[in-house]
């Protein structure tokens, strides 16, 4: 028998038990309820709100199962529930409370018959998940569009669905002490080394942890090299993927509450390959893989080598493009090291910035707005001769702008919060693209009402310009007594 608290044949006693240890969780229903001829069984129902169907209602197979029973004899009743006559699916006996509790938590039903002395498991529809969708982070051009959801059961099955042979196992376990939350382990029995499935159960059963709320938490507990910041383990979202990876003989890690699979080993080029390799010829597929080892080199080397000819190797260049570098670093205060580590950050909060918005398009407006800001200092540097030191009417001007008009011509029904509103390019007419224009015009017509206003009273009051020398020396030398705003900068030689 299974270590806990065994469960008795009297139901006040298992009800006690079960009352008490869910107290204060209004989520978990315990329902009493009567079977059999005139009421003669008593049975006590637990289970977590949502989770299960209607009880009473006809249409559920758990409705039309309590409706046959009311009519049965106590004798039949107690046969039918020790025997599953009634032929429920997923319907399990558990010697113990502990076990039946956590049965109950993993979202299924639990039945006490009074004069039985074990928990009935009766499997349901579990928790609440969205349907299967496409997944955003690894789309191809051909292939499955299919992506894993956050329950387990589903990735299991459209795993299943790929691979149909009993080879294909399927090993449960459990992670987080007070979680439960499980984990499961494909592989094919024939394929995979046994010396690494073993390793991974040993990784998964030497940590302890109160939950495990995503694959990543096992990710990051089981790494051996725990100082590395190269990722061990290859991760997926795609369940012809994780197939393919089971087929050629590696162990995918299932979490519950966790659209991402783990794929068990990994080595180097598997993050350099993708799914649509397989399907494609093997002429482009190895080409595209040369593309993605050379874009791999070429983002590791292009600062180096940018800072080494710049500062070290000029001769290599030549004297046209030599020469405009050199004017385009006249004034600038830094070195060329820190011009490339803004140049990095820069792109790393683009594309951070990128990843957060909602839409398949948010990483080009990404990049657009950062084009936008280039272009709006120039303007008013080098064609307005506007001093802007600040770059505001380049970031929330020129930025501001494009926002505006950008709605109207690219919103969808897609991005949350807005159920109505379609832009020019997705069906939606030019009246959302004017209603944007207008906003933009009014916005405009009231700024520069109240710019002209608090300007003429800046000039009426305290003076809008400076004076004529300090407009010629330049406030530097004038309010701060230094010969230059980057003085604190200059080196001598």
């Amino acid at each position: 028998m299974a270590e806990g608290t065994p469960v008795t044949k009297n139901l006040e006693e298992n009800e006690v038990w079960f009352r008490s240890r869910c107290e204060g969780c209004a989520d978990i229903k315990l329902q009493p309820m009567l079977l059999g001829k005139g009421g003669s069984v008593h049975v006590l129902a637990i289970y977590v709100e949502n989770t299960v169907p209607n009880l009473i209602l006809e249409e559920s197979v758990l409705g039309r199962m309590f409706i046959e029973m009311t009519d049965k004899t106590a004798g039949d009743v107690y046969q039918a529930v020790e025997a599953n006559s009634l032929g429920l699916s997923e319907a399990e006996p558990l010697p113990t409370r502990e076990e039946a509790m956590d049965a109950m938590l993993a979202g299924n039903l639990l039945l006490l018959v009074d004069g039985y002395n074990k928990g009935l498991k009766i499997g349901s529809k579990g928790y609440p998940s969205r349907s299967v969708n496409t997944t955003d982070t690894e789309k191809v051009l051909r292939g499955s569009n299919e992506g894993f959801t956050e329950s387990v059961k589903t990735n299991t099955a459209l795993i299943r669905k790929r691979i149909r042979s009993t080879d294909l196992k399927v090993e449960e376990l459990t992670a987080g002490v007070r979680s439960n939350t499980r984990l499961v382990l494909v592989y094919m029995k024939e394929l995979v080394y046994p010396e690494v499935l073993e390793q991974i159960r040993q990784g998964i059963d030497r940590f302890v942890i109160d939950g495990v709320l995503d694959s990543g938490i096992i990710e990051q507990l089981t790494e051996e090299d725990w100082v590395s910041p190269f990722p061990q383990f290859q991760t997926t979202e795609r369940p012809d993927l994780a197939a393919m990876e089971v087929l050629d003989g590696r162990v995918v890690l299932l979490s519950d509450n966790s659209p991402v699979a783990l794929l068990l080993p990994s080595a180097f080029q598997d993050f350099m390959n993708v799914t649509e390799d397989r399907y494609n010829r093997f002429e482009i597929a190895s080409f595209e893989r040369l593309i993605r080892y050379a874009a791999m080199v070429f983002s590791f080397l292009l600062s180096g080598t940018y800072l080494a000819v710049i500062g070290f190797h000029t001769m290599i260049l030549p004297t046209n493009l030599i020469l405009s570098f050199a004017e385009s670093r006249q004034g600038v205060p830094f070195p060329s090291l820190l011009e490339v580590l803004f140049m990095e950050l820069a792109f790393e909060l683009i594309r951070e910035a990128g990843i957060r918005m909602p839409g398949a398009l948010s990483g080009t407006i990404g990049i657009v707005g950062g084009l936008l800001v280039v272009f709006g200092v120039w303007l008013c540097d080098h064609v307005l001769h506007v001093d802007d030191p600040v770059g505001a009417v380049a970031v929330h001007g020129i930025n501001g702008i494009w926002g505006t008009i950008a709605v109207g011509l690219f919103s969808t029904t897609t991005v949350p919060g807005n159920d109505t509103l379609t832009g020019l390019f997705y069906g939606g007419g030019i009246h959302p693209l004017l209603i944007q224009l207008l906003g933009f015009a009014a916005v405009a017509a009231w700024t520069a009402v109240t710019i002209t206003i608090v300007f003429l009273i800046i000039k009426k009051t305290i003076g809008l310009r400076v004076s004529e020398e300090e407009e010629i020396k330049g406030l530097d030398p004038t309010e701060h007594g230094l010969p230059t705003a980057y003085a604190d900068f200059l080196t001598t030689k």
